[in-house]
């Protein structure tokens, strides 16, 4: 009983450091392949831009988890919102199939992470109203 209340103390996850590592990933290839098609330059600078930009969602994700602890259909609410703002955001600057391409798998990746919470918390939630 008492690693598990731990286990839910512990704010960074495996699924935490998989999301983080997924997003520099998913990131750097898209900056990369948008250098090969516009031939912007890519170096050192949107290397530390997208591990940057994958600490900082990931840190909105995790905010989400944690407000899933208190009421899952919050937290997943603030995540569909974040989500749905990144994509807003990612689609005025940039166009193509490349920027579909890579807000579909970041959307997936998201979600993903959050149905996991999602289920486990709301399954905790019902348990804990029944006792």
């Amino acid at each position: 009983m008492k690693k598990e209340e731990a286990q839910e103390t512990r704010v960074i996850s495996i699924y935490s450091i998989l999301l983080l590592i997924s997003y520099a990933m998913i990131i750097t290839a898209f900056l990369f392949l948008l250098n090969k098609q516009q031939n912007t330059g890519f170096g050192v600078s949107e290397i530390i831009f997208s591990i940057i930009a994958a600490l900082l969602l990931t840190s909105m994700f995790i905010v989400a988890k944690l407000l899933m602890r208190a009421n899952a259909c919050l937290g997943l609410a603030f995540g569909l919102v974040f989500i749905l703002s990144l994509l807003y955001a990612l689609f005025t600057r940039f166009t193509g199939p490349y920027t579909t391409t890579f807000a579909v798998i970041g959307s997936l990746v998201a979600l993903i992470y959050m149905g996991i919470y999602f289920f486990k918390y709301r399954t905790l939630s019902k348990e804990l109203v029944k006792n």
